[in-house]
């Protein structure tokens, strides 16, 4: 900064006669040091020199702060901010680098009455101002992101993995009012939120987006966290970038790998990079690995507890290819086919961990995209005492159990975890004494001691054919893996009535739609009635993470509505429940692994003939309600918000879906 006062172009038309008699001052400030605030008298100006300052204004009824205009060499600040006499109507907040002149205002009003030249300059300045500021006042009740001043302290109260993953960035907070710009749709939950992170009562929201709230979060929460506010979603990256992974894989599908063509892709680096991609995910606990194929080269994102992580670091595209190919070469699968989708199987080993992979592939405009599922038997076998955490809910589905014969099945949409309740119920009946058969496709645990057979339409062995051909085999269980079309329903439901118990899967919304589902399929009315036992349809939450769980309150607004039976009374307006805040253990998300939430329906004598009949969904319901055979799924969620296991915001989700 030059320290000669007289090169601000103001200070610059004084006479050389007048310069003597003025008592100058210096003054270099910090970024983000206050020069005057809004409101403020103002006894003196400031000549700047060097850097910038801001002039902020301030929303009387949000709070939010925004950038009117920049103050830099060669401007003056004390002179065009008049809201009556020497009263600031802006925050002036210094850039990096700032200095400036200090004049007192007495000076300064002294040379206005004696130096035309002077006059004749700050009134051209002034004049500039005005109008410029008149125009941005009026545009500011439409916001603009960019130009909002953030508070520091305001944006550490929150998580950066909160915010990113709710696309939400707070702007301000006064009187119990929360004011935020939001790029997502999806605010579910965010009252509950903003009272917990801020005691907030009200929350106003501005939507901006996708492009706004990605390059303002990087400037404001990124890159001025320092190493104490790092980018939570990246964290663990830097835990295992160096890291090396040493897999053992074992091809299991039937189809045996082209041996010519896998010495050229053994290549130390496409190893190294595919072990690597695995290790993290195993690492990581992910359900599925995905392997994108982009213009850039090959994206590669986790499963973590139903929610999609990306990879920071992309494959290459002259390595994409390779990379693909060597999953071909362990699941199985034919490398030199690019065309059709395809589908393998293989065991990695990993320490002492031995897991199975369902991989498949698909082509893309860009190349394969290629999905490897992680099968673990420590994390998907469980127990049934384990699984179901309702006692009620747990006797009614071991009493379906005790039936011999009939059919029990398991509701639910794409990735609830009903192959899972499945091996549990399986696990439930397996002993020596008892012959257990299974139709899948694929299958997903080979277990000792239960006959699997494959589903294999090319060769005829569909769904329906086995089960016709299992009673021949004396079994007293047969497990179906999904009942997806009419002859299945037709061989399993028969099935049931010929002295068998029956488990299988349904894609329906609820207990009471999986009825009216099978009609749809054209099964008889009178043979569901009689063959079904009993029906649980399921949705998966997330688990609160118990490393940082924390008692959180929710506002009676948030909760009542859901109308959950037996949880516990508010305390005034707010309910008590477990939250997590966010920590290195799963990955700042606040959750930690998933659960799932159950209804229940035993089908009783009472029940048949309403089932058999064209009776209404909802007159089945409150039936079923009135003879006490029906468990909700409002009233298991409550039971998992009691003992802290989930969240309001999990429950409420589950239940949108289900009222959908």
């Amino acid at each position: 900064m030059d320290r000669d006062p007289y090169v601000h172009p103001l200070l610059g038309v004084l006479p050389r006669e007048r310069r003597g008699a003025l008592g100058f001052g210096l003054v270099s400030l910090n970024e983000d040091a206050c020069v005057c605030e809004a409101g403020e008298e103002l006894d003196r100006v400031f000549f700047i020199l060097g850097g910038s300052a801001r002039l902020v204004h301030r929303d009387a009824s949000s709070g939010v702060r925004m950038v009117m205009d920049t103050a830099s060499a060669g401007d003056a600040v004390g002179l065009e901010l008049g809201d009556g006499p020497g009263i600031s109507r802006f925050d002036v907040l210094a850039d990096a680098g700032f200095g400036a002149v200090v004049l007192p205002m007495d000076d300064v009003r002294g040379l206005l009455n004696e130096c035309p030249e002077f006059t004749r300059a700050v009134l051209a300045l002034v004049e500039k101002k005005r109008s410029m500021f008149l125009d941005r006042l009026l545009a500011a009740k439409e916001l603009d992101v960019s130009r909002v001043v953030f508070d520091p302290a305001l944006v550490e109260r929150f998580p950066p993995q909160y915010l990113l993953n709710k696309r939400v960035l707070p702007l301000a907070f006064q009187a119990g009012l929360a004011t935020i710009a939001a790029a997502s749709q999806d605010l579910g939950g965010i009252e509950a939120d903003m009272q917990r992170y801020l005691t907030a009562q009200r929350v106003m929201a501005y939507r901006i987006s996708p492009k706004q709230f990605d390059r303002v979060y990087m400037e404001q929460v990124q890159k001025k966290g320092g190493p104490g506010r790092m980018d939570d979603q990246v964290a663990w990256y830097r835990h295992v970038k160096a890291k090396e992974y040493t897999l053992a894989f074992e091809v299991t599908s039937e189809t045996k790998p082209d041996t010519d063509s896998k010495s050229d892709l053994d290549g130390a680096v496409i190893v190294g990079m595919f072990n690597k991609i695995v290790g993290e995910a195993l690492d990581l606990g992910a359900s599925d690995i995905h392997l994108e194929p982009n213009p850039g080269g090959l994206d590669v994102r986790y499963r973590l507890d139903g929610e999609l992580l990306l990879r920071p670091e992309r494959v290459q595209s002259a390595y994409a290819p390779a990379v693909v190919s060597r999953g071909k070469v362990l699941a199985g699968m034919d490398i030199s086919e690019r065309r059709r989708p395809q589908d393998g199987r293989m065991t990695v080993t990993y320490g002492r961990r031995v897991v199975d992979m369902r991989v498949s592939c698909v082509p893309t405009r860009f190349g394969e995209k290629m999905v490897l599922r992680i099968l673990d038997p420590t994390t998907m076998l469980i127990e049934l005492d384990q699984l179901v955490a309702s006692r009620k809910v747990r006797d009614s589905v071991k009493g379906m159990l005790e039936q011999p014969c009939g059919v029990v099945l398991v509701a639910g949409p794409t990735g609830s975890g009903k192959t899972t309740t499945v091996y549990s119920l399986l696990m439930a009946k397996k002993n020596e004494y008892v012959n257990i058969m299974t139709i899948e496709d694929p299958i997903e645990y080979v277990l000792r001691g239960i006959t699997q057979v494959q589903r294999n339409p090319h060769v005829g062995l569909d769904c329906p054919h086995a089960i016709r051909a299992f009673p021949r085999k004396d079994p007293d269980v047969i497990i179906v893996g999904e009942t997806r079309d009419p002859e299945t329903a037709k061989a399993a439901l028969e099935a049931g009535l010929t002295g068998h118990l029956v488990i299988s899967t349904v894609h329906a919304n609820n207990v009471f739609a999986t009825a009216y589902r099978l009609k749809e399929m054209g099964t008889e009315p009178f043979i569901i009635a009689n063959s079904l036992i009993g029906v649980l349809s399921q949705r998966l939450l997330r688990r609160v993470c118990p490393n940082c769980a924390q008692t959180v309150q929710y506002h009676r607004r948030l909760i009542d509505p859901m109308e959950l039976p037996g949880i516990p009374e508010p305390l005034g307006d707010f309910y008590l429940f477990s939250k997590g805040k966010g920590c290195i253990h799963c990955n700042h998300r606040g959750y930690r692994g998933r659960v799932a939430a159950y209804e229940v329906l035993r089908i009783t004598d009472e029940l048949k003939p309403l089932i058999a009949s064209d009776v209404a969904f909802a007159e089945l319901q409150r039936h079923a309600v009135r003879l006490g055979c029906y468990v909700s799924m409002r009233e298991y969620a409550g039971i998992l918000l009691n003992s802290a296991t989930t969240t309001p915001e999990e429950v409420s989700r589950i239940l949108f879906v289900e009222n959908r």
